[in-house]
């Protein structure tokens, strides 16, 4: 993956001991945008927990959605790009956004693909 500054982010650099929340999303989603926007009115409630925005499009793609919401205030979202889809295969996403929330021990505790409700996704974070 390659994070915004164009530097290749590996999942070892993300922070250990707090809970972590992956959010696979499309730049061409409006679900998805709807999210991000749900999540960024909601900061407050993320702030002990990682948040990792990655989408499958070429870095150009992510800095526009970057730029556009202003991710680079909030210093608990890493965001990258990841256009060899690899993510998502892993996952197996059929359908945008996925959401994959981890425990702070890095263990998978819940899966969504699609819509899913900002508050089932912070019971589990």
């Amino acid at each position: 993956m390659t994070a915004y500054t164009g530097q290749v982010f590996t999942k070892n650099d993300i922070p250990k001991g707090r809970p972590t929340m992956v959010f696979l999303f499309s730049v061409e989603c409006d679900h998805c945008a709807h999210m991000t926007e749900d999540i960024l009115r909601n900061i407050d409630k993320f702030k002990k927990s990682n948040i990792l925005m990655v989408t499958p499009f070429k870095l150009e793609r992510m800095k526009a959605w970057y730029d556009q919401y202003k991710i680079g205030n909030y210093p608990n979202i890493i965001m990258a790009a990841e256009p060899t889809r690899q993510i998502v295969y892993y996952y197996d996403l059929h359908n945008f956004p996925g959401v994959y929330l981890y425990n702070r021990k890095g263990q998978l505790e819940a899966d969504y693909e699609g819509t899913v409700k900002l508050d089932t996704v912070l019971k589990h974070l």
